[in-house]
């Protein structure tokens, strides 16, 4: 009987969090003639050298990405934690070239400022608390090659089409995958963009990827997310 009562409890408790008002953040990127959204997930930007696939890691993408052993020392079914309070985007660079590509750099821009990658340190120092441990930080933002498959994170199996590399560089004809976090972006920057920098055969070279940012409330009469057609006519309407 207590036992049932407990799970009553919970069963309300999630049903009460569920209806409760909130608010949805969405970042994707802005299409244009350079940018190419083949599908839900990745948008793709091409460089003379190289491919490079950008995805942001919204709240409902980490589980994904926790389930693989890399990312995470624990289950994301049955452990609780919090997404830190950062930005974090999966980044793959797909090297066309004939020769191997090193990043020089990731960062973001926006009209009024500019915010390099964290490291693995800073991200661990910042997120302390027990909600944080599930997080390897380290495995996050280092480089895996993809060996097949899709580059987007709700269809990419990290277990068994990634591999970690040691090497600092990207072969000719390689794939490789990481993710890079970053710090809050002010929230009055509706878009920003996230920049690669890359060298190969001795010369630096960047691509940029242009993000919107938007936010709606998530129930209540006011701040709905407009209806499909209503923002493709670019209106933010209430209800």
């Amino acid at each position: 009987m207590k036992r049932t009562a407990t799970l009553l409890c919970a069963v309300a408790l999630v049903h009460a969090v569920s209806c409760a008002p909130g608010v949805k953040r969405v970042i994707e990127p802005f299409e244009n003639r350079y940018i190419d959204i083949p599908g839900k997930g990745a948008a793709l930007v091409r460089s003379a050298a190289c491919d490079v696939f950008i995805e942001h890691v919204s709240t409902e993408k980490w589980k994904k990405l926790l389930s693989f052993s890399a990312y995470s020392s624990g289950n994301p079914l049955t452990t609780a934690y919090r997404v830190p309070p950062f930005e974090f985007f999966q980044v793959v660079v797909r090297n066309t070239s004939d020769q191997p590509i090193a990043v020089e750099d990731c960062y973001v821009r926006w009209r009024a400022g500019k915010a390099g990658a964290l490291g693995a340190g800073e991200l661990r120092a910042r997120c302390r608390g027990g909600s944080y441990r599930i997080y390897d930080f380290e495995g996050l933002l280092s480089f895996r090659r993809v060996t097949r498959g899709s580059f987007s994170i709700s269809e990419m199996d990290y277990a068994k089409n990634t591999i970690g590399l040691r090497l600092q560089f990207i072969p000719a004809g390689d794939s490789v995958l990481f993710i890079r976090a970053f710090d809050w972006i002010p929230v009055e920057a509706d878009s920003f963009d996230v920049v690669l920098v890359t060298r190969a055969g001795g010369r630096s070279s960047s691509v940029s990827m242009t993000m919107s940012r938007r936010e709606y409330r998530t129930r209540g009469k006011k701040f709905a997310e407009p209806r499909k057609n209503d923002e493709e006519d670019g209106l933010d309407l209430e209800y």
